[in-house]
């Protein structure tokens, strides 16, 4: 279960005092067209990087603030875990990097017609960001910018760690605010119900597994499929945050 509990006493304290960052005024974007009809681009911040492309920096004090293009096609096994966050479990991202960066479940639901296309550009991030400031001022809009130009109508948004969950809603309030709809997933409630995402799924899982277990495809769908049901709801008026259910 995602919660505060599971963290040591130092991580409990900290992010009890931490003064999290609001989203205000909260953007929304409609869901214009069918999600059949709907390209869709990935937002993680696992912290995943390519073999050719360079980690992401440790020792960035407030957390690395810069992004990586990680191109559709990529074959996602390949790619590395340079997250710094030792708050969570890194085991389950290092056997399936579908957990945190799921383009092969993306890839399925495209072939079944659930979902029109994905994206030829995704974002991977490292969301351990404790000083936000240039994240959400200068990396945020312009990575965000520049992969809007590939026409996303949809945009899906995953956290790894606590701070993450922090990350991951600036990062859909961005892509909000420049015509595409999100949907975030959250691993601790108490954060959303702060930080004002525009819509969120709470998932009762443990951090570094925002999708539930390695290598369990219609698990890691099944969150998929309840967070692109929520950018279907006309009823939802932001900021939105449900909870998954998980099916019988």
């Amino acid at each position: 279960m995602g919660n505060i509990d599971e963290f040591s006493f130092t991580i409990r304290a900290f992010l009890k005092l931490y003064r999290w960052r609001r989203i205000d005024p909260v953007p929304w974007t409609p869901l214009r067209k069918p999600l059949a009809q709907s390209r869709l681009i990935l937002a993680s911040s696992a912290g995943f990087v390519l073999p050719s492309q360079k980690p992401f920096d440790h020792e960035v004090r407030g957390g690395d603030p810069t992004l990586r293009e990680i191109p559709g096609d990529a074959d996602v096994s390949t790619l590395i875990d340079t997250h710094r966050s030792e708050a969570y479990d890194h085991t389950g991202l290092r056997q399936d990097q579908n957990l945190g960066f799921p383009l092969d479940r993306l890839r399925e639901l495209v072939k079944s017609g659930r979902i029109g296309s994905l994206a030829p550009r995704h974002l991977s991030f490292m969301g351990s960001i404790t000083a936000p400031g240039r994240f959400v001022r200068d990396t945020v809009p312009a990575a965000v910018r520049a992969v809007v130009t590939d026409g996303p109508d949809v945009a899906l948004v995953i956290p790894v760690c606590p701070m993450c969950n922090q990350a991951a809603c600036l990062v859909a309030a961005e892509f909000e605010r420049q015509g595409v709809s999100g949907v975030v997933l959250q691993l601790l409630r108490e954060v959303a119900e702060k930080v004002h995402p525009p819509r969120a799924l709470f998932v009762p899982y443990h951090h570094g597994y925002p999708l539930g277990e390695p290598h369990n495809s219609q698990l890691q769908l099944q969150v998929i499929e309840a967070a692109l049901r929520l950018l279907e709801d006309p009823s939802l008026t932001p900021p939105a945050i449900r909870d998954f259910q998980l099916a019988a």
